[in-house]
């Protein structure tokens, strides 16, 4: 009997405060667990914003609730947690019984090769014989991409590190500043155009 294949991925955003750190952590969890990092991507952080990453990590299926359980652990807030579970047993016996007819053929078509009386009928008995082992390697490919996923689950995790108080504060106050003399430019160019304008419209000019 096919033991049952399941696919397991979560998604979780949490909201940290030391984020180096809380990196370090999970990089070490997930490499504890027999895991690694598929890819990380950083945003954010310039400006006094929000500083924001996206991390997936690949961890073997039996050690899945543990590492999340983990990374619930290093966050000061999950502000969204979702795990889904695909069960691709199905889906993978049919793979097999696919498989196991394709073999056959094979084994056919190898022994009509090796009897073909004439050239005319080993070019139709290989150009078959091409077609099949096409899908079987079609059909191994899907079968091992099941296989890699169902035993090693994928975990998303989205950090999310607040601009503090007093950073927002001098971004703000860089922006106003900014603004400010954007305003102050605009008023001088405002005050020649009306000097100009009295100058043309005086008496004799």
């Amino acid at each position: 009997p096919q033991e049952p294949l399941l696919i397991r991925e979560a998604r979780l955003e949490v909201e940290v405060t030391d984020f180096d750190s809380v990196i370090d952590s999970l990089t070490e969890t997930t490499e504890d667990a027999g895991g690694f990092v598929l890819s990380a991507t950083d945003a954010g952080g310039t400006d006094g914003g929000d500083r924001t990453s996206e991390i997936v990590l690949r961890v073997p299926e039996e050690r899945f609730d543990e590492v999340v359980s983990a990374i619930e652990a290093l966050a000061d807030r999950v502000e969204t947690r979702r795990i889904t579970t695909e069960d691709v047993t199905e889906e993978y016996v049919d793979l097999d019984a696919r498989l196991s007819v394709k073999r056959e053929l094979e084994v056919r078509l190898l022994q009509l090769l090796a009897s073909a009386e004439n050239t005319a009928a080993a070019v139709d008995v290989e150009q078959h014989l091409s077609e099949v082992r096409e899908e079987i390697e079609r059909i191994e490919g899907r079968r091992r991409y099941l296989s890699s996923r169902s035993a090693m689950s994928t975990i998303t995790v989205v950090l999310s590190e607040p601009a503090g108080f007093f950073t927002s504060l001098g971004a703000a106050a860089s922006m106003g500043g900014r603004a400010a003399g954007h305003v102050a430019t605009g008023l001088v160019v405002l005050v020649l155009a009306l000097l100009l304008a009295a100058v043309v419209t005086l008496p004799g000019c």
